[in-house]
């Protein structure tokens, strides 16, 4: 990705967008149109619940972290997409689909970061407050909302140090 035309956010934004999009299409294939955005204020993530959420904190030529969360009926739907419709799945089966989810989407968009020469942390995955974790995200960087049918996503990104030199 070329980050001379861009903002260092703009790049880091377009890469999410990217990779979520790829994502879906690719895991519940679909078409990538059908993938809507929102503004953080028309949130689709329902605040007032619990999420599960997975973070990862990157570092390189850029450093910050990047959070993937969503509601348990988006995660059951996400889950329910993978695994099938029919398919009976506990509590550990949520979470590890979520983590997933988070793993190819970050994924994806460090490699769209490719300038950054960025390393990932182990994600950390937790039950968090909806309601806290965005009032964090949206008082700290990037907030993006995702939604395909019944799954709403939301990845909020933090960036904390840039150390791209101009060449």
């Amino acid at each position: 990705m070329n980050t001379d035309q861009m903002t260092i956010e703009q790049s880091v934004t377009h890469a999410i967008d990217a990779s979520m999009r790829n994502t879906l299409r690719k895991m519940l294939a679909t078409d990538a149109d059908s993938i809507q955005t929102c503004s953080a204020n028309q949130s689709m993530v329902c605040v007032e619940d619990d999420v599960i959420s997975v973070t990862i904190q990157w570092s390189g030529k850029l450093a910050g972290s990047i959070t993937l969360a969503i509601d348990d009926n988006s995660a059951r739907a996400w889950t329910n997409g993978l695994l099938g419709e029919n398919h009976d799945f506990n509590e550990q089966d949520l979470v590890d689909a979520v983590q997933e989810l988070a793993n190819l989407v970050i994924g994806g968009a460090k490699s769209n970061l490719e300038d950054f020469d960025l390393t990932m942390s182990l994600p950390v995955v937790r039950r968090t407050d909806g309601r806290s974790l965005t009032a964090f995200a949206t008082a700290n960087g990037i907030d993006m909302h995702f939604m395909h049918g019944a799954i709403h996503v939301a990845v909020f990104a933090t960036l904390s140090e840039c150390l791209l030199a101009i060449d």
